[in-house]
């Protein structure tokens, strides 16, 4: 697959999701609220702040697809659908990610997530940070899926990503697949606002606050939220150079040890992360309706 560039560094931390109930518009009003206590608190370690972390971006389901003894998880893999209901239709916009995930960047890069002959896709090598600061990298690759695309063992799976059949080891093909833990969520990502981090090139890091609801439960009460920031370095095509500038590494790393230090009102530092928690839940081989 030859040297793969990593195309962003994400920044991630939990945050308590009792500060985030109520509806959507008290929800805007409290991320706009993070927003300003996170521009206070960061102010003299970045160049300037845009927005105001209001804009409720997307809208859509997420469920994770496994076998009851977690085999793909087990293996490095995560495999999450997405429903896309932002205009009210939550079939409208189906597809999949196939993600692998390692601390050992070589070991991330050397997958082959390739989707199957004629399928398009999406991949991405990037590498998250989660806190105190454990550095994960990710290979990932999207694909669209059809309303009637059945998912329903480990070989439906193969089929998509036929690829990654070495990589599952002892997984049998004719293994079941369910959503893990019977778990739907309904998630919310809310953006809009971003911070500058380098100025000659200019580096911007983009903003997110992810939330998330049980999809058969309200919409009033979060059970995850989390917050991120983004940026990434690639030339005027588009094409990923990784050419991190060792001021703008720094001023990153002062921004999250600053969420973690001194917001203490907001982080979350007990949280599972939106992965583990799907994965801490109950495995029910009964899949959740669409």
């Amino acid at each position: 697959m030859g040297y793969l560039k990593v195309g962003s560094r994400e920044y991630k931390v939990m945050l308590k999701t009792a500060k985030f109930t109520g509806d959507q518009q008290q929800l805007r009003k409290q991320t706009a609220r993070f927003w300003q206590d996170f521009n206070k608190a960061i102010a003299d370690h970045v160049f300037d702040t845009d927005g105001a972390l209001d804009e409720i971006d997307k809208k859509r389901s997420i469920v994770f697809w496994d076998t009851a003894d977690h085999c793909l998880r087990t293996n490095g893999y995560v495999f999450r659908e997405r429903h896309d209901f932002s205009n009210g239709n939550d079939d409208k916009q189906r597809e999949v990610t196939l993600k692998f995930r390692h601390p050992d960047r070589y070991l991330a890069a050397g997958q082959d997530v390739t989707a199957a002959d004629g399928i398009e896709e999406d991949a991405k090598f990037e590498e998250d940070i989660k806190a105190p600061f454990q550095s994960i990298f990710s290979l990932s690759n999207k694909i669209p899926l059809a309303p009637e695309e059945n998912l329903a063992k480990v070989s439906d799976i193969l089929r998509l990503f036929p690829h990654i059949k070495e990589g599952l080891g002892g997984c049998d093909p004719e293994t079941t697949v369910t959503p893990v833990g019977n778990y739907k969520a309904r998630e919310l990502v809310i953006d809009g606002s971003d911070f500058q981090l380098g100025e000659d090139p200019k580096v911007e890091a983009e903003c997110a606050i992810v939330v998330w609801h049980d999809h058969a439960g309200g919409e009033t009460d979060p059970e995850v939220v989390e917050f991120s920031f983004r940026y990434k370095n690639d030339d005027d095509e588009g094409e990923f150079i990784e050419a991190y500038a060792t001021e703008v590494v720094r001023r990153a790393y002062a921004v999250f040890q600053i969420l973690q230090d001194t917001m203490g009102e907001w982080v979350d530092p007990q949280s599972l992360t939106k992965t583990a928690f799907v994965y801490s839940q109950p495995q029910i081989v009964t899949p959740v309706a669409r």
